[in-house]
């Protein structure tokens, strides 16, 4: 999955909750490039949006149509 950083760091950050995506083995906070870079995401990996904080439900929904839209 190629992410355009400044776009993946925007859409982490515009929430107060702190969002992480996990491969099933290892769970990495999605404010950095970096860490999501060592989940090692192909084409066809699942990934899981994990939010915790006071607005968690639409930081899940952003993030899960942000990658979406890169499918397309």
């Amino acid at each position: 999955m190629h992410v355009p950083h400044p776009i993946w760091l925007h859409s982490a950050k515009i929430t107060t909750a702190k969002i992480f995506l996990s491969n099933g083995e290892k769970k990495v906070s999605a404010a950095s490039i970096i860490h999501v870079l060592t989940l090692g995401v192909k084409t066809g990996t699942e990934l899981e949006v994990i939010a915790e904080g006071e607005d968690e439900a639409t930081a899940v929904e952003d993030v899960v149509k942000f990658i979406a839209e890169l499918e397309d």
